[in-house]
């Protein structure tokens, strides 16, 4: 079986909590510590190759200490609306 082609609203945002994690000189283990998640989960996060809820943004979010739209930063949200529609 093929492997699914990333996604790239998944893989935006895995830029943007790698990004943040490391502008604030956290490991991976801290981040996962600070927002309750396990580290292996959080790696997959990152690599953007594991779905998560807005619930586990929100944790991230508050791992970094910033606002959870700034992990959605780069994300055209209306495609991802108009792709939602399609399914």
């Amino acid at each position: 079986m093929p492997t699914p082609a990333p996604d790239p609203y998944l893989m935006r945002i895995a830029a943007n909590i790698v990004e943040a994690r490391k502008a604030r000189g956290m490991s991976r283990q801290q981040l996962a510590d600070r927002a309750e998640i396990h580290h292996v989960r959080l790696g997959r996060i990152e690599r953007g190759i594991q779905n998560f809820n807005m619930a586990t943004l929100r944790r991230l979010a508050l791992g970094l200490s910033i606002p959870p739209a700034e992990l959605l930063l780069g994300v055209d949200l209306s495609l991802l609306r108009e792709s939602l529609l399609d399914d």
